[in-house]
């Protein structure tokens, strides 16, 4: 595809890294995918230039009618350490998970545990608000493409318990390129630092199969689920027509796939990093 398919001033591109059009003619429906990948205002404005030049005719958010109340209620007073604490003590609830602790943030890394969970869409950010503002201002239909959050974290409680501290430390060591980008982060400061390390789609989808080497229940659960899920209600809940389609990055390679499995065409940019 073209990364100035529609726009209308000389400088509006679509992001080739986190953007990708789909189209199923038989079913009247074409998409523009973006992956968030940066952290607060990058990702915003992706979102807000992708809206702006495609001109959709409806909006899908990764959200679940929960997480869209609270972030339109402007609830975003809490810091990411918040966020990830809060979602620990869910996961931790009533000691139903033996062969999870603090083992697999030992194994894992804070930082890198974030970086995940805000991959996979669990910890949305600014970039979703914007895309549900958008489309108020611009009296467009919003699409909801997530689970209930409280189903995603009840059954992983359940992917959790299959885990246990012998897998974890007998995990195969990361790829050379996820060990480089990780090896000097550490701490809650390393946060921004981790999740703009997995800023393109080669890197996502290399940590992304590391992780489903040694914890496949879990990417299950947090990633190819909801890739299904939402690829489903693109085709059949969302307006036909033109939708933009904000997700996390992890989620594209999913949805895409599933897109294509049931008919339709993907087109990832030239300069994407797949492609190189």
């Amino acid at each position: 595809w073209s990364s100035t398919a529609g726009a209308g001033d000389e400088g509006d591109e679509l992001n080739p890294e986190t953007v990708s059009y789909m189209i199923d003619k038989s079913k009247m429906r074409e998409v523009y995918l973006i992956g968030t990948a940066h952290v607060s205002e990058a990702s915003a404005e992706d979102v807000r230039r992708t809206i702006r030049i495609t001109k959709p005719h409806g909006v899908m958010v990764e959200l679940c009618a929960e997480r869209a109340k609270r972030l339109l209620a402007g609830d975003d007073g809490r810091s990411p350490q918040d966020v990830v604490g809060e979602l620990l003590r869910r996961l931790m609830q009533g000691n139903q998970v033996p062969g999870f602790g603090p083992e697999l943030l030992l194994k894992l890394g804070f930082s890198t545990f974030y970086a995940i969970l805000r991959q996979c869409g669990l910890v949305p950010g600014t970039e979703f608000r914007v895309a549900l503002r958008e489309a108020n201002r611009l009296n467009l239909p919003v699409c909801l493409g997530d689970r209930s959050v409280d189903e995603t974290f009840s059954r992983l409680r359940v992917a959790m318990g299959n885990l246990s501290l012998e897998r974890l430390m007998n995990a195969p060591q990361p790829p050379a390129e996820l060990m480089a980008m990780f090896g000097g982060i550490s701490g809650a400061f390393g946060i921004p630092a981790s999740v703009e390390a997995l800023k393109n789609r080669k890197r996502i989808a290399l940590a992304r199969d590391y992780v489903s080497d040694f914890a496949p229940e879990v990417m299950e659960v947090m990633v190819l689920e909801r890739d299904h899920l939402m690829a489903d209600k693109l085709l059949t809940e969302c307006r036909v027509g033109r939708t933009v389609a904000v997700v996390g990055m992890a989620h594209m390679d999913g949805i895409e796939e599933e897109w294509r499995r049931r008919g339709g065409e993907v087109f990832v940019h030239g300069d994407n990093s797949l492609r190189r």
